[in-house]
């Protein structure tokens, strides 16, 4: 099992001003190809942290991810700080510096000569491209020799050495020679890479640069997992409800919560064919819930099944305030069963254009089923379309009252003449409300279309 490390370097993660998403990218993916991070370090950008971290990071795992601090200004120091952690030179990579000038000349914008500072490496290393930006990445791959504690008549390991010794002196035994030998594998590869601290180049970069080296260097991991997800009910239900089945020791199974839902990791040193067979187990067990396998999103299994029905929506929104739309239109190809939407915030747009009655309105409010219901049907019906989604509700932190309270949410799903309509009672700010609302009208769409 091999061995890595994250290193998020910038004083702004410390203090909460940039929230860190990439080490948590980065991990996932990792764990995809059997490499376990076993240790991930926040520091700031100062010198000395950074060389103490990497020597530590070092010593204990083969892989070495750094994001940050690979900018062209005086507090990106990531490249020096690294260089003279491993005792290397920065050396100018004529390279990059052809790239950054024919960035800017794609961009036809004028380059700051700061930028420039960014085609200084250190020696002996691999430039990344950066498709997305003008910082490289960077790759340093190093041998070293690994080494143990040892002696002619027992070995002492270097955590109890100093104890052993004590001991034979004490019983007035000769004291062993301690010395370092190599290991029966003499040599360990080192592999660090340092990535750019800006998200979306970062991401990017790891999936399109680092992995095929790992993939490459590393081989593929013994290890084969399978990704079951699950919506509306909790990990709690989910464990009992697994109690009944007697699972190979050698498959574990991990519980990561997500919105309204639960990922299932089945993870084992066995066949991809044994796991498939606890997979399908599992799934015919919660097949009310279970919407994909793998890395397949909500709207992602949504769009699958209106391409193969070949039908088309259109949304009708209130709380969510677009978001829901944002959700479908994430998957590439959308435009071919999403027809488009409202933002029906008010209640004279729900009226004008969607078709729900004012005495609707009226009688049961603007957060409620019936006006749900025609919301669906009206957008519908606007846009021509098989299906509609209407979304009505009160996100906080503001409006709630006592019959409908802050987190109270009126979903409706049509398909034709088949309709759904749904409250829910969500509980948290407006952000993650509004994301309980988008997440469940798309699992709501989905079930209606699977039963039909």
């Amino acid at each position: 099992m091999h061995k890595a490390e994250i290193i998020s370097i910038g004083s702004e993660l410390l203090s909460g001003k940039t929230i860190d998403t990439t080490s948590t990218f980065i991990s996932r993916k990792l764990d995809r190809i059997g490499i376990v991070a076993v240790h991930k370090a926040t520091i700031p950008d100062q010198h000395a942290d950074i060389v103490k971290a990497l020597k530590q990071s070092l010593n204990r795992s083969s892989v070495i991810i750094i994001t940050g601090g690979l900018g062209p200004t005086k507090d990106d120091i990531t490249r020096k700080a690294v260089a003279k952690a491993l005792g290397l030179n920065l050396k100018h990579y004529p390279q990059v510096e052809a790239s950054i000038r024919q960035f800017y000349k794609k961009l036809k914008k004028k380059m700051p000569r700061l930028t420039l500072n960014q085609a200084f490496l250190p020696e002996k290393s691999k430039p990344l491209k950066n498709s997305w930006g003008t910082a490289p990445g960077i790759f340093i791959e190093r041998q070293v020799a690994a080494t143990k504690w040892s002696s002619p008549s027992e070995v002492v390991n270097k955590k109890t050495s100093e104890l052993a010794i004590r001991r034979c002196k004490k019983q007035k035994l000769t004291v062993p020679e301690k010395k370092k030998v190599l290991r029966g594998n003499s040599i360990k590869k080192k592999m660090l890479f340092m990535l750019p601290g800006v998200p979306h180049e970062t991401t990017n970069m790891f999936t399109h640069r680092v992995l095929p080296i790992l993939a490459s260097e590393l081989g593929k991991s013994a290890l084969n997992s399978i990704g079951i997800n699950i919506f509306g009910i909790g990990e709690s239900t989910i464990q009992e409800k697994l109690e009944k089945f007697l699972f190979s020791k050698d498959i574990k199974i991990s519980y990561l919560p997500e919105t309204g839902g639960v990922k299932l990791i089945l993870t084992g040193d066995v066949s991809k064919k044994k796991l498939q067979v606890y997979s399908r187990k599992i799934q015919r067990l919660f097949k009310n819930n279970v919407f994909s396998t793998g890395q397949v999103t909500l709207e992602e299994a949504l769009g699958k099944i209106f391409k193969q029905k070949k039908v088309q929506l259109a949304i009708a929104e209130s709380c969510t305030g677009g978001s829901l739309g944002s959700r479908v239109v994430n998957v590439s190809g959308a435009s071919s069963y999403f027809a488009g939407g409202v933002i029906a915030y008010s209640n004279k747009v729900k009226t004008k254009l969607l078709g729900v009655s004012s005495a609707q309105i009226k009688k049961y409010g603007a957060v409620s089923l019936p006006v749900a219901k025609a919301m669906a049907q009206g957008v519908a019906k606007e846009f021509s379309c098989e299906c509609g989604i209407g979304i009505t509700g009160v996100a906080g932190p503001t409006g709630g009252i006592r019959q409908k309270p802050i987190g109270y949410v009126c979903i409706a799903s049509c398909y034709r003449e088949k309709i759904i309509t749904e409250s829910f009672q969500f509980h948290g700010d407006r952000s993650f409300i509004r994301n309980c609302a988008t997440s469940t009208a798309l699992f709501q769409m989905l079930s209606l279309l699977k039963k039909n």
